[in-house]
């Protein structure tokens, strides 16, 4: 599913019309998955919490935060 949403936000991106900033968020959303993907290894789940609620924290303040910048800076 993770592989799926890069994608699916560039959709949005695209179809919405939005500028950089959103883009910039997406990257930072590709970048924070990536991470969670590189932390936990299959015979070490020490690092969960961290990859899930850090990682997905950051998912959803830069998404929202570029988005709403990206709409009032229009």
């Amino acid at each position: 599913l993770h592989a799926l949403m890069i994608p699916l936000l560039l959709a949005v991106w695209r179809l919405t019309g939005m500028d950089g900033l959103f883009l910039a968020g997406i990257g930072i959303t590709a970048a924070a998955l990536a991470y969670q993907h590189a932390i936990v290894k299959p015979g070490d789940l020490s690092r969960v919490d961290a990859a899930f609620f850090t990682s997905n924290g950051l998912v959803s303040i830069a998404l929202a935060a570029f988005g709403i910048a990206d709409v009032l800076i229009r």
